[in-house]
C-alpha cells in the first residue's frame, strides 16, 4: 500500500477483518503484526477499539451514503424508481462479490457486544439505507411504476432485512445465488421486476 497513510492503511485492516471475522475476534496486537506498527502507535490514531470500530463504520457510512447519491443524482430526475431500486441492490450484490457481506452484517451479528458509539454508527447506516429507500420506493408508488402495500418505510425496511440476510446466508454457504435469488424476489414483490 504503497502511499497509503498509517490511519488508513489501519482502517482498511480492521474493515477487512471485521468483514472476516467480527469486531470482537481481533486485536490491536492482529493490527500491529499486520502494518508493522507498534499498538502505542495505533493508540495515537486511535485511543480505543471502540473509536477505531466508530470510525471504520462512520467511513463505511459515508461511502455508502456517497453511494446512494450516485444512484439517484438530482440532475438526473427522469430514471425511474424501478432503476434506482434495482441499482440499490446492485451495491450489495457488488460488496459480495468485492469481499463479502455488507459490513453492518457481521456487526450486526454481535451488535450486543459493541460499544455503544459503533452500535450508534450501526443503526445511523440502517436509518440511512431504510430512509432513503424508502423515498425512492415512494416516489415509485405515486409515480404507479411500484406497487406494495403498506408504508414505504415497512417496506424498505423489510427489502433491506432480507438484502443482509440473504448475503450471511449467501457468505456462509459460498452461494452468491442466494443474494440474487432474494433480489430478484424482493423486486418482484414492489413490482420493479
Amino acid at each position: 500500500m504503497a502511499g497509503t497513510d498509517t490511519r488508513t492503511m489501519l482502517l482498511d485492516l480492521a474493515e477487512r477483518l471485521t468483514r472476516q471475522r467480527g469486531y470482537n475476534a481481533f486485536s490491536f496486537r492482529d493490527l500491529s503484526e499486520r502494518v508493522g506498527v507498534t499498538t502505542a502507535s495505533i493508540h495515537y490514531h486511535f485511543p480505543t477499539k471502540a473509536e477505531l470500530g466508530r470510525q471504520v463504520m462512520k467511513r463505511y457510512r459515508e461511502r455508502f451514503v456517497a453511494a446512494l447519491s450516485a444512484l439517484n443524482p438530482a440532475d438526473r430526475p427522469a430514471r425511474s424508481a424501478r432503476e434506482v431500486v434495482t441499482d440499490f441492490c446492485g451495491l450489495f450484490e457488488s460488496s459480495l462479490r468485492r469481499g463479502g457481506a455488507c459490513l453492518c452484517a457481521p456487526l450486526a451479528s454481535e451488535y450486543a457486544s459493541l460499544p455503544d458509539e459503533v452500535q450508534v454508527e450501526v443503526r445511523n447506516f440502517y436509518d440511512d439505507a431504510e430512509g432513503w429507500l424508502a423515498a425512492v420506493l415512494e416516489r415509485g408508488r405515486r409515480a404507479g411504476e411500484l406497487k406494495f402495500d403498506g408504508a414505504s418505510l415497512a417496506v424498505a425496511r423489510a427489502i433491506v432485512a432480507m438484502i443482509e440476510g440473504a448475503m450471511i446466508a449467501a457468505t456462509a454457504m459460498n452461494d452468491e445465488g442466494r443474494l440474487r435469488q432474494a433480489i430478484q424476489w424482493a423486486l418482484s414483490s414492489i413490482g420493479a421486476k
